[in-house]
């Protein structure tokens, strides 16, 4: 990461970011709210998290997280949200996580939240995408390993290996499957349409052919063992991720 730092009094860190890592980045204004305690609440969130602070200054507040930058900046009587990241997939998880966090304690602030990117409200969310069942095959007679065919397996790698899939619910023959909401987060359909969304860890990955593996434990019940049961090496099926984790102990 490319910084450059300033002389800065004790306790503080002033530093101007400038990354070509980040190329996509877009700012959100937060009115009604104030830079101070913003930045008095990001910066206990990031020592809660051991997120590394690398610009601190008058109106400007940076921290670096896993999918990219998130920032404040503004003045004691305004504030804007800033993220940036590598590419649009990792853009929209910090937005999320933008939303999700302003939702705790500013609710109508969260709703209302515009980005300047102007990502398209009602559009398919870059973190989801529609893979399609290769095979389904048992694994003993505990496990069914699936192996899916996806458009884009690129961020999945040695820490990137945990994702979600995405089932429709039963029975419903009109499906909603999750948009981009005008405060650029994530929508999922809720009531009767909402969708199960299991988490499954990668059992083997290849990139070049687009393929992945993952195993569903068999039990009685299981809305994911009777998919899987049921599954051809035509269904359609959505999945999330990847997300961080690596495997424990690696």
């Amino acid at each position: 990461m490319a910084l450059a730092e300033t002389a800065m009094p004790p306790g503080r860190r002033t530093q101007t970011v400038s990354d070509p890592s980040y190329p996509h980045e877009a700012t959100a204004s937060l009115p009604g709210l104030a830079f101070p305690p913003m930045r008095a609440m990001v910066l206990d969130e990031a020592r809660r998290r051991s997120l590394p602070v690398v610009e601190d200054d008058d109106g400007r507040l940076t921290i670096r997280t896993a999918n990219g930058l998130f920032g404040l900046r503004g003045g004691p009587a305004r504030v804007a949200a800033m993220v940036a990241a590598m590419d649009p997939r990792a853009l929209h998880m910090l937005k999320d996580a933008v939303v999700e966090q302003l939702a705790l304690a500013l609710p109508a602030v969260a709703q209302n939240l515009r980005w300047s990117d102007g990502e398209a409200a009602g559009a398919t969310p870059p973190t989801f995408q529609f893979v399609r069942v290769r095979s389904v095959e048992p694994v003993g007679s505990a496990f069914l390993r699936v192996r899916v065919v996806a458009d884009d397996l690129s961020r999945f790698g040695d820490d990137a290996i945990h994702f979600r899939l995405v089932l429709p619910p039963e029975g419903v023959a009109d499906v909603e499957w999750p948009s981009v909401g005008p405060n650029g987060a994530t929508v999922w359909p809720s009531g009767e349409k909402s969708l199960h969304r299991p988490a499954y860890t990668t059992r083997r990955l290849d990139r070049d052919a687009r393929l992945l593996d993952f195993d569903v434990f068999i039990h009685a019940g299981g809305r994911t063992t009777e998919w899987a049961r049921r599954a051809t090496p035509q269904t359609i099926v959505g999945l999330t991720g990847p997300g961080g984790g690596g495997i424990p102990g690696a």
